[in-house]
């Protein structure tokens, strides 16, 4: 299994190459999950705001481009139920609480940054988060992170050269400044 997250930014301009490899991986009859993200920072004022943008531009945008590589996206909302994290000044922020859900060999899965919580509320959950409680729960063979920045930074604030499934075991995401950051 494959888990891919996008960044929101470098969702704008997906590579060929990401696509031509998302096919082979499925042609190989791997399981995918895609998580993609919104762009930063989103607080209670702009939630509604960022619920939109994701289900009437987001959403169809990443259809299309899938679809115009012959790429069927299931999206993965079911059995993936969040939880509050925090109510401070990022607005209410949500985590992954619980996944109960089966994925098929040989699908490509779509996840974003709204994930609704036992209640049905949604919630704004950063997608590194998310990306990183997929790849756990499915004990996915491999992780991958495409973004606009320059990599993962460790402790030190230096770019890793690779993450091993231990060490991402352990891996947190912080916020410093008014971005999250993998740590």
């Amino acid at each position: 299994m494959k888990v891919v997250k996008i960044g929101g930014n470098a969702l704008k301009n997906i590579d060929i190459n990401v696509l031509k490899q998302l096919q082979t991986w499925l042609a190989e009859d791997e399981t995918v999950v895609l998580v993609h993200g919104a762009g930063p920072m989103v607080d209670d004022a702009t939630l509604k705001v960022m619920v939109n943008v994701v289900q009437t531009q987001v959403w169809p945008m990443l259809h299309h481009v899938l679809g115009q590589a012959h790429l069927s996206p299931t999206l993965l909302t079911d059995g993936v139920v969040a939880r509050i994290k925090d109510a401070g000044k990022f607005g209410v922020v949500g985590e992954i609480d619980s996944i109960m859900t089966t994925l098929m060999a040989g699908r490509l899965y779509v996840i974003g940054p709204l994930v609704s919580s036992s209640q049905g509320e949604l919630l704004n959950v950063n997608a590194d988060e998310i990306a990183l409680a997929v790849a756990r729960h499915f004990k996915a063979d491999t992780l991958y992170f495409l973004t606009d920045v320059a990599g993962v930074l460790d402790q030190n604030r230096q770019v890793m050269t690779e993450l091993s499934p231990t060490v991402a075991s352990d891996i947190n995401v912080t916020r410093s400044g008014d971005w999250g950051n993998v740590y």
